[in-house]
């Protein structure tokens, strides 16, 4: 009951279900610098759905396993393959996080020292908790950026430079 009242509080909330992530390659640093930004109330819930445990995130009573919780699913649900290489979850370095009014930034790097050709994103961020779930992408390699929108129906897009 607890769920549903949620989800109708969410709805009611912010009828909009958005991400937007940002991959910036870092040229001096040689890695990716990603930033995602989400509702927390969305972001909250498919923690809680996904690991079976209340969150809470930047609250008080915050679960002590929220960063570990965060890193885990951004690492399922945001895949990086540059020229058929998948990048390992042990590449996903989580910087931390910040909270801005209703929505959560996250931050990660993934070192990456070799020139790229294509990169091939899946993000299914929230796609299974929302239907009209939107994740829009911006990738930027070489001061080149390229946006594309993720959805339900289209979780995986290839970035060529």
């Amino acid at each position: 009951m607890t769920t549903i009242l949620t989800l109708i509080f969410s709805i009611l909330l912010h009828p909009v279900h958005l991400s937007i992530t940002n991959i910036d390659y870092n040229n001096s640093e040689k890695c990716f610098d990603i930033s995602i930004r989400i509702f927390i109330d969305d972001f909250e819930m498919i923690l809680e759905n996904y690991y079976n445990e209340k969150i809470n995130i930047g609250k008080e009573n915050e679960n002590p396993d929220t960063d570990k919780y965060i890193r885990d699913y951004i690492v399922k649900n945001l895949v990086l393959e540059i020229d058929n290489q998948e990048i390992k979850n042990k590449n996903y370095l989580f910087i931390g996080r910040k909270i801005e009014d209703i929505t959560l930034w996250l931050y990660f790097k993934i070192k990456y020292k070799e020139k790229l050709n294509y990169v091939t994103i899946t993000n299914s961020i929230l796609t299974d908790l929302y239907k009209d779930q939107k994740n829009l992408l911006i990738f930027t390699y070489n001061e080149i950026p390229k946006a594309e929108e993720f959805s339900c129906k289209e979780t995986k897009k290839t970035f060529e430079f």
